[in-house]
């Protein structure tokens, strides 16, 4: 759980209290459109409890719903979507927590109120386990950070600003005020999917260019629908293709293995249809964005949306 919350908050630059107060039922999926040569397909967690919100548009009660945002990252170890994919599936799937009822009444109100992050008694984590998970994690490295539960908010901010992510689209991704600056946020664009595209490139390992080039070669490959079909029914279809196409990468790695073969999930990952997707998957990721200078992309990006 640790995991997937810590590269949840480093890539979405969100703050310890929001993550803990996420709802299951606050993940959407979105593409986000004029990238090249892939569009992105974004997971986004609405925050309807962020202290920087403020009053609803012209001085409504109500705030409009915010959202964080992060996308699949090019090394599968570090993609918070796939984290965050493992982690339902050891949750609801290995330790058998059953799914929430969604003809309880009224309507859906088990989903609302099931945390994403939840504890060991399946309600909301508390702040002081939180900060004990982080405390022990930055021992077990060698590391002292004063701010714990925050620090992932300001090394994700760090990060994305050496890649070259501006001011402004920093503070759009990391949801920081900017009285004065951000009516235009506030009060006339949808806050949920209104994304910062250079930091959403940049804490997803691929290169922001122009911000307008994105290149995952894994995520184009389709996993079969008898396999998405494995992977918990409720859970919408981005998260279980990115669970698949992570899970061809490390399904055999040393540090991740273990994972993929535990007795209640192992039919799946082993499984011949999985192995000839996964066999696909490591093809196409052969060639990574990584092979490729920003010149070489741009040329591609052309060659591809030219009309002959």
């Amino acid at each position: 759980m640790m995991r997937s919350m810590t590269l949840w908050e480093y890539a979405t630059l969100n703050r310890g209290d929001e993550v803990r107060c996420a709802k299951l039922a606050h993940m959407r999926v979105f593409e986000v459109q004029n990238f090249q040569p892939h569009t992105p397909k974004v997971l986004m967690l609405y925050r309807d409890n962020s202290k920087t919100m403020g009053v609803g548009v012209r001085g409504m009660n109500k705030p409009a719903p915010d959202g964080y945002h992060a996308i699949q990252h090019t090394q599968p170890e570090r993609c918070p979507v796939n984290a965050l994919g493992i982690y339902l599936m050891e949750r609801f799937m290995i330790r058998g927590e059953s799914y929430p009822d969604m003809l309880e009444e009224p309507p859906l109100d088990a989903w609302r109120k099931t945390p994403l992050w939840a504890s060991a008694h399946g309600d909301q984590l508390p702040y002081s386990t939180h900060l004990s998970y982080d405390t022990k994690a930055q021992k077990a490295v060698g590391v002292h950070i004063r701010a714990k539960t925050h620090s992932k908010r300001k090394g994700g901010a760090q990060e994305a600003h050496n890649q070259g992510a501006g001011h402004d689209d920093l503070t759009l991704h990391g949801g920081w005020s900017q009285t004065g600056k951000n009516v235009l946020h506030r009060a006339y664009l949808d806050r949920a999917k209104s994304v910062a595209r250079e930091s959403l490139l940049a804490l997803g390992g691929h290169l922001i260019g122009d911000g307008s080039v994105f290149y995952l070669p894994r995520a184009q490959i389709e996993p079969p629908p008898q396999l998405r079909n494995l992977l918990f029914p409720w859970v919408n279809d981005k998260l279980k293709k990115d669970v698949a196409h992570c899970a061809a990468t490390l399904r055999d790695h040393p540090t991740y293995c273990h994972i993929y073969e535990h007795p209640r999930i192992r039919h799946i990952f082993h499984d011949p249809l999985f192995d000839e997707f996964a066999l696909r998957v490591r093809n196409a990721d052969r060639t990574t964005v990584a092979s490729f200078s920003p010149a070489m992309l741009r040329i591609g990006v052309c060659v591809t949306t030219a009309r002959l």
